[in-house]
């Protein structure tokens, strides 16, 4: 298989042509904005020879849950729907290491506690096209580009020895899109997936939206406010070089939100 960063690359340029709207008229936008509580889970590990064990992130401190803001973007033109979303996430925990961590020719062994922090990003764009209508309800497919910033840092309680691996990649992504429109309340369910394996990098990513969307303000053929009640998951299983190390991460988080959507 090509690189992620260029059928990522190629990707791009597909979203950028799909997208390109015809003169005749203004793409409709739709902005959203809604605070979520995402609970944290998952693992992580690092060898330079073996198999990698990974250490839960339970007991590194890191199961947590966290308010994070979920920004949304809007725009369709006819069939063609183009949706940009992202969120990050930052936490801060202490722990104890359940397996030898050993990155750049440094190792925390297993019982070590320490002071623990990661972070991750996730943006991602994908556009999908109306492929099947029935009466309100419409199925949408297509492909996208999530781009994914890793952050993980270890250091020892009580001692001198810290750890750090910083990723930043790019994944395509195939889009399904499931709408009922039954004005003034409507369901919405939007999936990003891939599975890949590269030299570079092995990755799994299920990312889900499960929502409802009632209208507070305005018309069907205006301007209007919507309220929005949803559900979003995350899944990434990811594995890649860091230097002379093999890294395994593996991160889940999901958990409801609420916000407002305001349709131009």
């Amino acid at each position: 298989m090509a690189s992620p960063l260029r059928f990522c690359a190629f990707l791009a340029g597909t979203l950028l042509l799909g997208w390109w709207p015809s003169a005749c008229h203004a793409p409709a936008l739709t902005a959203g904005l809604a605070g979520a509580q995402l609970k944290s889970r998952g693992s992580f590990g690092a060898t330079e020879t073996g198999s990698v064990v990974t250490t839960n992130m339970e007991s590194l401190g890191l199961a947590q849950t966290n308010d994070v803001l979920l920004p949304r973007l809007y725009l369709r033109d006819g069939v063609r729907l183009l949706d940009l979303s992202g969120f990050r996430i930052d936490m801060e925990g202490q722990g104890t290491v359940e397996a030898d961590i050993t990155i750049n020719g440094t190792t925390l062994t297993a019982s070590t506690p320490v002071d623990s922090m990661f972070a991750m990003g996730s943006y991602s764009g994908v556009l999908t096209w109306d492929v099947a209508r029935w009466g309100g309800t419409k199925l949408g497919l297509g492909v996208g580009i999530e781009w994914v910033d890793l952050d993980m840092a270890l250091s020892e309680s009580a001692g001198p020895i810290n750890l750090s691996s910083e990723q930043q990649f790019p994944l395509p992504l195939l889009g399904l899109r499931l709408s009922s429109d039954e004005a003034p309340v409507s369901g919405h369910l939007s999936v990003g997936w891939i599975t890949l394996e590269s030299p570079e990098i092995e990755a799994s990513i299920l990312d889900v939206d499960a929502r409802v969307e009632a209208r507070l303000l305005g018309s069907p053929r205006g301007m209007n406010l919507d309220a929005v009640l949803g559900y979003r998951g995350f899944d990434m299983d990811v594995g890649y070089d860091d230097g002379g190390s093999q890294v395994e991460a593996d991160f889940k988080v999901g958990g409801p939100y609420a916000g407002f959507r305001l349709r131009f």
